[in-house]
């Protein structure tokens, strides 16, 4: 199954579940010792879990750069990082323009991801 590893993380630490790999490109925190489906082989199984902010089009770049700089700060705060890391998630930040470039790289490749399995949108 798949599943994420703040759900399956105590099944396996209790011996009911046993982990083969995880999908994310680095180790869980949460279960450091089940490998990435890369060491385990299988270097095209690999998953990214991310979150962003949006807002509308054409938001004003002030206000965009005003609600970065918070986000940014706010997810520099320990009790924060705790809080998500509680869930096997490692927060970061970065400028607007790095999620554009981010979003356009993982945009190309699902689109590629797509293609390579011969999905055709309808």
């Amino acid at each position: 199954m798949f599943a994420s590893g703040a759900v399956v993380a105590p099944l396996v630490k209790q011996g009911k579940l046993r982990a083969l790999a995880t999908l994310l490109p680095t180790r869980s925190s949460l279960l450091p010792d089940v490998p990435t489906a890369a060491e385990a082989g299988m270097p095209q199984l690999s998953v990214l879990i991310w979150g962003g902010l949006f807002g509308p089009a054409k938001m004003p770049t002030e206000r965009v750069e005003l609600i970065s700089r918070e986000v940014n700060a706010i997810l520099k705060r320990p009790e924060v990082r705790e809080q998500f890391q509680v869930q096997g998630v490692e927060p970061f930040g970065g400028s607007p323009a790095e999620f554009t470039a981010f979003l356009k790289e993982q945009l190309a490749d699902w689109a590629k991801a797509a293609r390579d399995a011969g999905l055709k949108p309808e």
